[in-house]
């Protein structure tokens, strides 16, 4: 009747939002237009009350939402949405939710995506990171930019990056710097980026992987007499790396002590890899997988 899934839960959530009014008339009743409802329905429009939380989970982050082809069905609906919904809210993803603590280069996206989001009239933006963990790629830098970006998106990302890197890695900052920049640059015109890729993504090329072991090395030994907090900070960018390696190259990495050294590391500060997965199940399936263990 109203053109798909959405509309039947419009309908439905209309109806909540009606009953709810009388009795608060100063809140909002949420819904998703999220996968099977992701798509604006016909003839019916959210009540006033009514906030539509349109989910970004289908999107290519390696561009612009608005620059990358993949991503036209989604700004065809966010358009269609923004002209019925009073109050749209917008849940983004901006982490590999497969391994949260590889590389996943969208800084370039983050500022244009949330002007994009702005100029569609959303009242608000959910950035959703690595949500059960306590670390992630960049986690810590990239909460403070989205941060900033949210206040103001017509900020430079780039300048906010270079500030927290050099306020954040101490004597490693040029080296953190320097890698920071070959990881974005490994994105091209024709990269497709999905939230769920994994270590053996054309992303990382075995080019990438050495040059960067390199600077993260470097990083490492910079930091060698500073105080532990400082060292895990590193540490946290090294392991983007390290953790490549673990699924790129298992038999080196078991023999040079980078298999220890990964595991014992995201144990210890309890670093989740995957969304779906604690640690020991992550573990346990990698040496079943690639150790035959």
């Amino acid at each position: 009747q109203y053109g798909g899934h959405s509309g039947l839960m419009v309908w439905f959530v209309n109806q909540v939002a009606d009953a709810i009014k009388p009795l608060y008339p100063d809140k909002y009743i949420g819904t998703f237009a999220y996968q099977y409802t992701r798509k604006a329905p016909k003839g019916i429009t959210p009540r006033d009350n009514v906030v539509i939380r349109l989910c970004s989970i289908e999107c290519c982050f390696a561009h612009p939402l608005e620059e990358c082809e993949h991503n036209r069905p989604f700004i065809s609906d966010m358009e269609d949405w923004s002209k019925i919904a009073p109050h749209l809210f917008i849940w983004d993803y901006v982490v590999n939710f497969w391994q949260y603590v590889a590389p996943f280069p969208n800084f370039n996206v983050l500022a244009e995506n949330i002007k994009l989001f702005k100029k569609h009239n959303a009242i608000g933006v959910r950035e959703q990171a690595a949500y059960q963990s306590n670390g992630g790629e960049f986690s810590d830098m990239k909460a403070w930019v989205l941060s900033k970006l949210l206040w103001n998106p017509h900020q430079e990302t780039q300048k906010l990056v270079s500030q927290f890197i050099k306020d954040f890695y101490g004597e490693a900052a040029p080296y953190i710097q320097k890698y920071f920049d070959l990881c974005q640059k490994q994105v091209k015109d024709d990269t497709e980026m999905i939230f769920y890729i994994d270590a053996h993504n054309p992303l990382y090329t075995d080019k990438f992987v050495k040059e960067s072991k390199e600077i993260l090395t470097k990083a490492q030994q910079a930091v060698a007499d500073a105080n532990e907090e400082m060292r895990l900070r590193v540490d946290m960018v090294a392991l983007q790396i390290d953790y490549l390696r673990l699924y790129r190259t298992p038999q080196e990495t078991l023999a040079d002590g980078t298999y220890d050294w990964v595991w014992a590391f995201v144990r210890k500060h309890n670093i989740r890899i995957h969304e779906m997965q604690d640690i020991e199940k992550t573990i346990q399936l990698y040496n079943e997988n690639y150790l035959k263990k």
